[in-house]
């Protein structure tokens, strides 16, 4: 039996916690919001309400692990060193970051679910113990399952939550224990209705009322806490 290779290399390991550890202050994180525009250390130091040498101090811990960079700029009282966010370098770290997020346990969750075997009959059409699968299904877009298909049965409510139900989230905190239902329909089709949750329901990323409920349509993500489902269907 091999091993299996680690998700993030060593060099990537390094880079993870050199740059968690810069950002591992609560003032560089304001220092980050505030440059999406040019700004220069006395600019950034009456934002705060703080001095400049403790400024200056943040941003050059910043800038080493690049997340932001120091450039020529000019004010009316003559030349400065302002500094702008590098939004490419929070991306490779937040990247990194959801690598750590796949990791499990042995013996977890599956990372994929294989599809069925198809086959055709004489005539090139699909064998009816094919077709009778169910019309619609999740899958799961995030988190150490990754891909997994839970198929939706007619007359059945899937039941979204942190500690059990049809489809689980226990890797994510921010999801409910139970956050959500998606629930089928007389017709054939399905909605999302939010269980009063914590921290909300969202269908392609907007919010649903406090206990409302949407009717979903094929391609529709659904985002419970942190995590997200694209809902599929080939109904007629």
């Amino acid at each position: 039996m091999t091993e299996e290779p680690l998700v993030l290399d060593t060099l990537q390991v390094d880079a993870l916690a050199d740059g968690l550890s810069a950002l591992s202050n609560a003032q560089r994180l304001r220092i980050l919001h505030l440059l999406t525009r040019p700004l220069y250390a006395e600019e950034i130091a009456r934002q705060l309400q703080v001095s400049r040498q403790s400024v200056v101090k943040h941003l050059d811990r910043l800038a080493e692990q690049g997340f932001v960079r120091a450039m020529n700029g000019r004010r009316p009282s003559g030349p400065v060193v302002e500094y702008l966010l590098q939004p490419s370098r929070l991306f490779a770290l937040a990247q990194d970051v959801v690598q750590l997020a796949a990791l499990e346990p042995r013996g977890g969750p599956r990372l994929a679910v294989a599809d069925p075997t198809v086959i055709y009959n004489a005539d090139g059409t699909l064998s009816e113990p094919q077709m009778a699968g169910p019309a619609a299904r999740l899958v799961r877009l995030d988190g150490p399952a990754a891909g997994e298909v839970i198929g939706l049965e007619a007359n059945h409510m899937a039941t979204l939550g942190r500690d059990g139900g049809t489809v689980a989230f226990a890797h994510d905190p921010y999801v409910s224990a139970t956050h959500a239902q998606v629930v089928s329909l007389a017709d054939g089709g399905h909605e999302v209705i939010d269980a009063e949750s914590a921290n909300g329901t969202f269908v392609n990323f907007r919010r649903l009322p406090r206990g409302g409920r949407l009717w979903l349509r094929p391609g529709d993500i659904i985002s419970v806490g942190r995590s997200g489902l694209v809902y599929q269907s080939h109904r007629d």
